[in-house]
């Protein structure tokens, strides 16, 4: 489900402030089941550096090119950042 945010997001400097945010929408528990089914990888995928296989999370998309919002959320497990300008259809609908 689709989540429009106000621009203020973008002055988001912070893990703790990301957190907040993602627990204030209730968002955190997508964040959670994202955290907690990180599997091995089976087959030899393994021995090709591909050790682990994640669930995809929720995708902040942003605008300002100079926004510290990346810094915030790059720690976050499955939180996915991706730009306007720079949007793919994989970041949309992962899987196909």
């Amino acid at each position: 489900m689709p989540l429009v945010i106000d621009d203020k997001l973008e002055s988001y400097e912070k893990t703790k402030d990301a957190v907040n945010f993602l627990k204030r929408f209730k968002a955190f528990a997508d964040v959670k089941r994202v955290a907690d089914a990180k599997t091995l990888r089976a087959g030899k995928g393994k021995l090709r550096n591909r050790r682990y296989a994640n669930k995809r999370g929720p995708l902040v998309v942003y605008s300002n090119e100079n926004s510290k919002l990346t810094q915030a959320f790059r720690n976050i497990p499955g939180v996915d950042v991706a730009n306007v300008n720079r949007l793919n259809l994989l970041d949309l609908a992962p899987g196909g």
